[in-house]
C-alpha cells in the first residue's frame, strides 16, 4: 500500500480538526468571563511555565492521584489522551506517547522522565522502566507534554515527557497514615508528615508495598520516599528535595501460545521463574528561586545515583546485567517580561560516570553465547545545553510562541575487558559466525543537536482559544546503543533520531465544561532499528497522525463526566530490510485509546463526605508484528473507586480493578513464531483506611 505524502496527511488532519472546531464552537456555546492566557509564570516546580497552556500539555491533579490510589503508573496515566503505559511484570512498564509502544534498539530514551523539572537519569543513560524510580503514588501533580518538546527540555523529549512533581508541605502540622490490603497478599503503607516553623516547612512522603503477584513467582517489594524542605527568605526561596526508591522483584516473562492470556493455567504461569530485577535510586536537588514583579531566577544544583541488577530473560542464554550511574549537574532558568512580552532562558550543565557489566553464568549456548563476561565498560559523559523561549503579544488576542534549544553530549568510552568478538579470555566461540556480542575499542563520541518550536495562539473570545505549532525533537544515541554491539559490527555508525511535528487545536472553557481538541502529524527520522542479522542501523523513518480530545463536563453540583480519547495511526515510512514494509502499521500501536470517567460527589451521605468514580478504559485492536500478519483484538476494562470520610480524621477507600472480570492482555506480541502476552489481572478489590493525626 502506497503511503500518503506528509503534506496530504497534514491536510486531512487539519480538515478533521477544523470540522471538530466548528462542532465545538456551535455545541459548546455557553458564555463566561474566563480569560485564557497562553503562558503563566508560576511555581518553578512545574514544566508548565516553560511550555504553554495552549497545545499538548496535560496534568493529573493531586485530587485525581489521591482518588485513584494507583499502585502502578499505568493506572493513572490513562486519564491523559495520547498516552498508553502498558504494564509488564510487577512494576515494569513500556511507554507510548503519540507513538507505538516502542521496544528494542532506540526504545530507551524516546521519552523524557523528570522529577521537579530535573531528568531522573543522566543524558545518554536511560532506563526503559524509569518511572518505577519515582514516587508517583504521592506526587503533587503528574504533568505530560505530548509530542516533541526538545526545544525546551532537550534530548529524549522526542515523543514527549512526563514530569512528576513532589508534593508541597501541608499548610499546618499534620500526619497522614494509610494502610491498604488486597488480593495476592498485597499490603501497602503510606505515610505523610508535614511540619512548619516560621518561614520554613518540611514534608516526608513514604510508601512501602509488597505483593506475591497474580502469576507464579512474580512477587515484589517496593519502597519510595520524598523528603522536601521549603524555606522562604526576604529575597530567595529554597526547595530541597531528597528522593529514593528500592525495588526487589521476581519478574514474570511473556506467556506463549494462541490466546495464552485466556488460558486459566497459562496466564498464571511464569516461563522464567528465575528472572528478577533489583534496583535502587537516590536523588538530591536544591532549587533556589528569586522573584520580582517582572522576573524570576531559578538555580538548581542536583545529584543522582542509581544501580540495577536483573536477569535478561528476554535474551538467549539469560545473561545478567548490572549497571550503575553517578551524576551531578546544575540547571538554571530566568523568566522576565518586556512590556507585555515574556521570555524564558535556561542552561543545564552535567556530568555522569556510568558502568555496565553483562555476563552469563550458564555454559556456552548455541556455540555463540559464551559463559563469563560479555560486556564490561565505563562511560563518562559531559552534557551542555541552553534554551530560550518567548511569548510575543502581537495583539490583545494573538500570541506568537517560540523556543530554541542547543545541546552537546560527549561520551568517553572505556572497555574494561578484551575488545572484539571473542570470549572474555580471548578464545573464539564455537559458532561459525563467532560470538553473538562485539566489544569496541576505547573511543570518544559526541553529538550536537538543536530543536525549534514555533506556535501561534489566538483567543477567539473569553472562553475559546485556537492554537497551532510546529515543533521538533531529538534523541542522541544512548550509551547502550553505541557500545553494546552485535557480531559483525566494529562500531555503531548511528545518528541522533529527529522528529518534526505540526499540530492544530482548540481550547474551550465554559461554566460547566472544559475541553481540548488537538490534531497532529509527526514524522520521525534516523530511527534506530536492528535487522534480522542483529546489525543496528539508524535510517528508519516513521509517521504518526492523530486526533486527541480531553473533555470535562459538570452534569450538576454532584456529578461530573471526564473523557480522554485518541484516534491515531502510526506507520513505517520506509522499508527496513526484510522485516518492515513502508506503509504498514507499526506493531503494538492501537489506533484507539479512550477513557470515560463518571465522578459522583454527593453533597450529603449519612453526614459524611464521599466520592465515587467509575471508569471505562478502552484499548483498541493492534498489530503484534511488523508484517501486520497477527493482531490483538483489544479490550475494554471497567474500574471503580470509592472514598468515604467516616469523620474529620478517618477515611476509608476502595478500588476495584477489572470490575467485569474481563479476560485480556496488558500487552501482546508475536515473535519467534508464536503469540506472546502479559496477561491482565482478574477482578480485584483493594481496601484502605487513612488516619489524619
Amino acid at each position: 500500500m502506497k503511503q500518503a505524502p506528509y503534506h496530504s496527511s497534514l491536510i486531512r488532519m487539519i480538515t478533521a480538526t477544523l470540522f471538530g472546531l466548528f462542532l465545538s464552537t456551535n455545541v459548546l456555546s455557553e458564555t463566561d468571563e474566563l480569560t485564557l492566557s497562553p503562558i503563566v509564570i508560576t511555581s518553578p516546580k512545574s514544566v508548565q511555565p516553560l511550555w504553554s497552556n495552549s497545545g499538548n500539555y496535560s496534568a493529573v491533579s493531586t485530587e485525581q492521584i489521591d482518588n485513584t490510589g494507583h499502585s502502578h503508573i499505568n493506572e493513572i496515566l490513562f486519564q491523559v489522551p495520547g498516552v498508553w503505559i502498558s504494564k509488564g511484570s510487577g512494576q515494569e512498564h513500556l511507554t507510548a506517547i503519540r507513538s507505538a509502544s516502542i521496544t528494542g534498539p532506540g526504545a530507551c530514551g524516546a521519552f523524557l522522565y523528570l522529577q521537579d523539572n530535573i531528568p531522573i537519569r543522566p543524558a545518554g543513560f536511560c532506563n526503559i522502566n524509569n518511572l518505577f524510580e519515582v514516587n508517583s503514588e504521592q506526587a503533587g501533580e503528574i504533568e505530560v507534554i505530548r509530542g516533541p518538546s526538545s526545544s525546551v527540555f532537550g534530548g529524549n523529549a522526542l515523543n514527549g515527557l512526563i514530569n512528576i512533581t513532589t508534593r508541597k508541605p501541608a499548610g499546618q502540622d499534620q500526619t497522614q497514615l494509610s494502610l491498604e490490603g488486597g488480593p495476592y497478599d498485597l499490603y501497602r503503607l503510606k505515610l505523610s508528615n508535614s511540619l512548619r516553623e516560621k518561614d520554613s516547612a518540611v514534608r516526608l512522603d513514604f510508601n512501602t508495598a509488597s505483593s506475591n503477584g497474580y502469576r507464579d513467582n512474580t512477587g515484589y517489594g517496593q519502597q519510595k520516599f520524598n523528603l522536601r524542605l521549603d524555606s522562604y527568605g526576604d529575597v530567595w526561596s529554597n526547595s530541597t528535595v531528597i528522593s529514593g526508591s528500592l525495588l526487589n522483584q521476581e519478574t514474570g516473562a511473556y506467556v506463549e501460545g494462541p490466546r495464552a492470556y485466556s488460558d486459566p493455567d497459562l496466564k498464571r504461569s511464569n516461563p522464567n521463574p528465575e528472572a528478577y530485577r533489583d534496583a535502587w535510586s537516590s536523588r538530591i536537588s536544591s532549587q533556589f528561586a528569586r522573584s520580582t514583579d517582572s522576573s524570576e531566577l531559578v538555580i538548581t544544583p542536583y545529584w543522582r545515583r542509581s544501580q540495577m541488577n536483573f536477569l535478561m530473560h528476554f535474551l538467549p542464554g539469560t545473561p545478567t546485567e548490572k549497571n550503575e550511574q553517578n551524576s551531578a549537574g546544575l540547571q538554571g532558568s530566568i523568566a522576565w517580561k518586556v512590556a507585555e512580552h515574556r521570555f524564558t532562558g535556561g542552561i543545564r550543565v552535567e556530568g555522569a560516570d556510568i558502568d555496565l557489566l553483562q555476563e552469563q553464568s550458564a555454559l556456552e549456548v548455541f556455540g555463540k553465547l559464551p559463559q563469563g563476561k560479555q560486556y564490561d565498560f565505563n562511560v563518562g559523559t559531559r552534557h551542555l545545553a541552553s534554551h530560550i523561549s518567548a511569548d510575543w503579544l502581537l495583539s490583545d488576542r494573538l500570541h506568537l510562541l517560540n523556543s530554541l534549544r542547543l545541546e552537546y553530549l560527549h561520551y568517553d568510552y572505556d572497555n574494561k575487558m578484551l575488545s572484539g568478538n571473542t570470549r572474555d579470555d580471548g578464545s573464539l566461540c564455537l559458532s561459525a559466525d563467532g560470538c553473538r556480542y562485539t566489544r569496541p575499542e576505547d573511543r570518544s563520541d559526541e553529538f550536537t543537536d538543536g530543536a525549534l518550536r514555533l506556535g501561534l495562539s489566538y483567543d477567539i473570545n473569553s472562553r475559546q482559544q485556537i492554537f497551532t505549532s510546529f515543533g521538533s525533537g531529538f534523541r542522541p544515541p544512548q550509551a547502550t546503543d553505541l557500545y553494546r554491539l552485535q557480531a559483525g559490527q566494529e562500531s555503531a555508525d548511528i545518528d541522533s533520531e529527529q522528529m518534526n511535528s505540526i499540530e492544530i487545536g482548540l481550547n474551550s472553557h465554559g461554566i460547566r465544561y472544559s475541553s481540548q481538541l488537538t490534531s497532529y502529524v509527526q514524522k520521525k527520522e534516523n530511527v534506530i532499528y536492528r535487522n534480522s542479522d542483529r546489525l543496528v542501523f539508524s535510517d528508519g523513518a516513521t509517521q504518526s497522525e492523530g486526533l486527541e480530545l480531553a473533555f470535562n463536563y459538570e452534569l450538576n453540583n454532584e456529578q461530573q463526566l471526564a473523557f480522554s480519547g485518541t484516534y491515531a495511526r502510526h506507520r513505517y515510512e520506509n522499508t527496513w530490510g526484510d522485516e518492515v514494509t513502508a506503509g504498514d502499521d507499526m506493531d503494538t500501536a492501537p489506533r484507539r485509546l479512550a477513557q470515560l470517567r463518571w465522578l459522583y460527589h454527593p453533597e450529603n451521605m449519612l453526614d459524611g463526605k464521599s466520592s465515587w468514580t467509575i471508569e471505562i478504559n478502552h484499548t483498541g485492536r493492534y498489530y503484534t508484528d511488523t508484517t501486520n500478519a497477527h493482531t490483538y483484538p483489544g479490550h475494554t476494562v471497567l474500574n471503580a473507586y470509592a472514598n468515604y470520610d467516616l469523620s474529620a480524621s478517618i477515611k476509608i477507600a476502595s478500588r476495584i480493578t477489572n470490575l467485569s472480570n474481563k479476560t485480556y492482555a496488558e500487552r501482546a506480541d508475536f515473535a519467534w513464531g508464536d503469540e506472546r502476552y502479559f496477561p491482565g489481572t482478574p477482578r480485584a478489590m483493594f481496601v484502605s483506611v487513612e488516619w489524619l493525626l
